[in-house]
């Protein structure tokens, strides 16, 4: 499971001076979204815009939220990006949204756009990272593992520790069947993040690409233990029962991936391993 992008843009834009009750505010909604709550920091900015706030912090922070998991409503991020983006007179900021706004675009699978907006940010130091990490998932999204394994280590050098950059870079080499260089980037995830499920839940999943079933299996339970709706933890101990010959529960698991959206938002690869193993 690749790590949200989202939290590259809550982390670097938490610094902007604005009014004591404006960054109290975007302090809260930023608060809650880093605790996992994406639902309540969406409630209260939504609120706020719908009481006539618009401070382009607010509003930035709302487009952001419209993109996450399971609002997803993109064109809705992308309208109130643009207006946060018209209404600030923080070059920073605007610079910001414009990351943003790229990103709204690969969600979207609007591959060209979303180049065409990173390519204005990747002269900037304070941005290149963070445009490269999104370029990075771009070519992975479109097959060109090595190029974005490329793309992850120039981030990487620009910025060590960012971790979604990290993750999803594991994740590219287990695309390209090396499931021990994958695990070193999980494993350095996990220590920036210890107990993170979906980084417990990958190393699992890098443990079965090497053969490991027992280690895997055990990662992957504890990875549902901590995120019982991880749809893809069911989908990744699916692939393990089935190696294992336990059909059966291997059959229940892909329902319950399948029960919690795993088709709308990871694709239909799930369906490929339900054909084969279950009637």
């Amino acid at each position: 499971m690749k790590y949200s992008l989202t939290l590259i843009v809550f982390t670097i834009l938490l610094n902007f001076s604005y009014g004591q009750r404006t960054q109290e505010l975007v302090k809260k909604i930023d608060s809650l979204f880093l605790e996992d709550a994406s639902q309540e920091a969406f409630d209260l900015a939504y609120e706020l815009v719908q009481n006539g706030n618009e401070d382009p912090l607010i509003l930035h922070r709302l487009g952001m939220l419209y993109i996450e998991f399971p609002i997803n409503q993109p064109q809705k991020a992308l309208t109130h990006l643009q207006r946060a983006q018209s209404l600030t007179t923080d070059d920073s900021l605007r610079n910001g949204i414009h990351l943003d706004i790229a990103q709204v675009y690969y969600s979207m699978m609007k591959y060209d756009d979303a180049l065409e907006k990173l390519e204005i940010l990747l002269d900037q130091e304070y941005y290149r990272a963070s445009a490269l990490t999104i370029s990075m998932s771009i070519f992975s999204d479109q097959g060109q593992y090595e190029k974005a394994i490329e793309i992850a280590r120039e981030a990487l050098a620009l910025e060590p520790y960012l971790l979604p950059t990290i993750v999803n870079t594991g994740f590219l080499f287990l695309n390209l069947e090396q499931p021990d260089s994958a695990l070193a980037y999980f494993e350095r995830a996990d220590e920036l993040k210890p107990n993170d499920p979906v980084i417990i839940n990958n190393i699992g999943f890098a443990y079965y690409k090497k053969g490991n079933l027992s280690k895997s299996l055990d990662l992957i339970n504890e990875s549902i233990s901590i995120y019982p709706t991880n749809s893809y933890a069911y989908r990744n101990r699916a692939y393990v029962l089935t190696e294992l010959d336990k059909i059966d529960e291997a059959c229940n698991d892909i329902n319950k991936a399948i029960e919690l959206d795993y088709l709308n938002r990871y694709g239909d690869d799930i369906l490929e391993l339900k054909n084969s193993n279950c009637k």
